[in-house]
C-alpha cells in the first residue's frame, strides 16, 4: 500500500492531497496544467519536502514531518522518469543504463539485456545522448529507471514533450498503443463505447472530482463500467443522465439477491478448484484465469467462476462477493458454482465425454483482519474439492497492516483444517507471483516453496500455466461432504 498525505504551499499555489493506493498497481494522476501533479510526484520521490505530511510504502515510512522522518530520495527505491529525460550528457547510452544498474539495491527483477531488448536500445548503446531523438531519449530514460530496480516507478508525463511521431515511437515499449487524452471530450474523437472507472481506492468510494468526467461520458451516450463499492446507478444525477441519453451504468459490484447457503453445491458433479491466498492482491484472479486457460487447452471443459469486480468485467458474469451481506455470502458463492456447472454442461455439446472443471476466483486471505470473512464465504460456499495456494514471495506482511504473513505450512494447514470440518479439500499446488524478482530469483523461490511443502509450484504468468496444471490435474477428484 502506498499511503500519501502531504501539504505544500507556495505563493499563489496550495497543494493538499491524501490517498491510499494498493500495491502492486498502476495509478494515473490527471488534472489541468499547474494543478500540482509534478509537485506531488516530487514529494513522493523525496526531491521536494512538503510543509507537512506522511508517506509510507508497504509499511516502510518514507516521510513523517511530525516525527521528523524524511528518508532521502536515493534510499526510497524510486525510479523517476522526468518529462525531459535528464540523461547524463557525459555518458553514452550504455553508460546511462549501467549507472542505474550499479546504484540498484536489493533483488534485481530485470537485467540489462532484458531492458535493452524490451526497449529496442541495442543499436543506441554506443551513442552520445545529444545524438538521440526525443523518443530515443525517453526510451533510454525509461530503461534507466527500470534498471534501478525501483520499488515504485514514477513517470511525470514522459511523452508530453514529444510530437505525435515520437510518441508513437515510445508507446509500443510501454506495451500500450491506446491514445492518452486529457479528458472525456478529447477521448470521444476515438469513438469509445464505454468509460471504465478503473480505480480501487480504500473503501471503494467515488472521488468527487470524477463526477464531471462520468457525467460528460453519460451525455455522450457512453456506457459507464464501475467496480467501486459506491453504486453509481443509485446516484440520482447519473441515473437521470443515463435515462436521457439512452446509456447504461454497469455497477460490477452490485450483487443480485442471494439466498442462504442450501447445500446444493455439495451435489455438483464437476470438480471445483478454488484459489486461496496468503493475502489480498497477490494474483488469485490471474492464477485462476491462467489455470482455466491451461485446462481448456488440455481438452477440459473449464469454466472460470468470477467473484470480484475485475473478474466479472473479464468474464461478463459473476457476483462480487465482498458486496454481499455476510449471512448470504456463502449462498452467493453457491449460486456461482451452480451457474458454473450449467455453463460447463453447455460446453459439453462441443466436447462430448470430455472432463469438466470449475475454477473459482479466490478473494482476500485467511488471516487478513479485514477480508478474511470473504475468504471464508468462498471456502465454504463454493464447496471446493481442491485448493491452489497463491502467494507473492516479495511480500512479508498483510497489505496495509503490520501483521506478518503466515508461512507456507501454516497457510496450508489452516486452509485444509477449515475445510476438513465440512467438506475436505487439500492444497494441491502453489502459484507464485514473482513479478518483483528476476528469473533466477523467481526459480529459486519456486524451488524453495516446493522444498518446504512437497507440492508442485510455478509462476503461471512468467513461466506459463501448463507445468503446474499438468502436475495437479490428477488431484481434482470430487471429495465428499461430512455427514453427522
Amino acid at each position: 500500500m502506498l499511503s500519501v498525505a502531504a501539504a505544500k504551499r507556495r505563493p499563489g499555489f496550495s497543494l493538499d492531497v491524501a490517498f491510499d493506493m494498493p500495491t502492486p498497481g498502476v495509478v494515473a494522476l490527471f488534472g489541468r496544467s499547474g494543478c500540482g501533479k509534478s509537485t506531488l510526484i516530487d514529494i513522493i520521490s523525496g526531491l521536494l519536502r512538503p510543509d507537512s505530511g506522511r508517506i509510507t510504502l508497504d509499511g516502510a515510512e518514507w516521510l513523517d514531518t511530525q516525527r521528523r522522518i524524511n528518508v532521502p530520495p536515493e534510499r526510497r527505491g524510486v525510479g523517476y522518469v522526468f518529462q525531459d529525460a535528464r540523461l547524463f550528457p557525459h555518458l553514452r547510452v550504455a553508460g546511462n543504463l549501467r549507472y542505474a544498474l550499479s546504484r540498484a539495491n536489493g533483488a534485481h527483477f530485470v537485467d540489462l539485456d532484458t531492458v535493452v531488448d524490451l526497449l529496442g536500445l541495442g543499436a543506441l548503446m554506443g551513442r552520445r545522448t545529444h545524438q538521440l531523438s526525443g523518443g530515443e531519449r525517453q526510451r533510454v530514460a525509461i530503461g534507466r529507471a527500470l534498471l534501478a530496480q525501483p520499488r515504485l516507478l514514477l513517470l511525470d508525463e514522459p511523452l508530453a514533450a514529444l510530437d505525435a511521431a515520437r510518441r508513437d515511437e515510445v508507446l509500443p515499449y510501454l506495451e500500450c498503443d491506446a491514445p492518452i487524452v486529457a479528458d472525456v471530450a478529447a477521448g470521444l474523437a476515438h469513438q469509445p463505447t464505454s468509460l471504465l472507472v478503473g480505480i480501487a481506492p480504500a473503501g471503494g468510494e467515488l472521488p468527487a472530482d470524477f463526477r464531471t468526467a462520468i457525467a460528460d461520458a453519460l451525455r455522450a451516450g457512453l456506457e459507464i463500467v464501475s467496480g467501486l463499492h459506491t453504486i453509481l446507478g443509485d446516484d440520482a444525477e447519473f441515473a437521470e443522465l443515463a435515462k436521457q441519453h439512452d446509456s447504461r451504468i454497469w455497477d460490477l459490484r452490485l450483487p443480485p439477491a442471494a439466498p442462504l447457503f442450501s447445500g446444493a453445491a455439495f451435489d455438483i458433479e464437476v470438480p471445483i478448484l478454488l484459489t486461496v491466498g496468503s493475502d489480498c492482491a497477490v494474483g488469485k484472479m490471474t492464477a485462476s484465469l491462467e489455470l482455466t486457460r491451461a485446462a481448456r487447452e488440455r481438452g477440459t471443459r473449464a469454466v472460470f467462476v468470477p467473484t470480484g469486480q475485475t473478474g466479472i468485467a473479464i468474464a461478463g458474469w459473476g457476483i462480487s462477493i465482498d458486496r454481499v451481506v455476510a449471512d448470504f455470502a456463502p449462498g452467493a458463492a453457491e449460486q456461482l458454482v451452480l451457474e458454473g456447472e450449467r455453463r460447463a454442461d453447455e460446453l459439453a455439446a462441443g466436447k462430448p465425454g470430455s472432463p469438466a472443471l470449475l475454477v473459482v476466483e479466490g478473494q482476500g486471505g485467511i488471516n487478513h483482519p479485514a477480508y478474511a470473512p470473504v475468504t471464508l464465504s468462498l471456502l465454504y460456499g463454493s464447496a471446493p474439492d481442491a485448493l491452489v495456494l497463491v502467494h507473492l514471495p516479495s511480500r512479508t506482511s498483510i497489505d496495509g497492516y503490520d501483521i506478518p504473513l503466515l508461512g507456507y505450512r501454516e497457510l496450508i494447514s489452516t486452509y485444509e483444517t477449515l475445510c476438513a470440518g465440512v467438506k475436505p479439500a487439500k492444497v494441491v499446488g502453489i502459484a507464485l507471483n514473482t513479478k518483483d524478482l528476476n528469473d533466477s530469483s523467481a526459480r529459486a523461490a519456486i524451488a524453495d516453496a516446493t522444498a518446504q511443502t512437497g507440492l508442485p509450484c510455478d509462476d503461471v504468468v512468467r513461466f506459463g500455466p501448463f507445468a503446474l496444471y499438468d502436475a495437479i490435474a490428477s488431484n481434482f477428484a470430487k471429495s465428499t461432504v461430512l455427514h453427522a
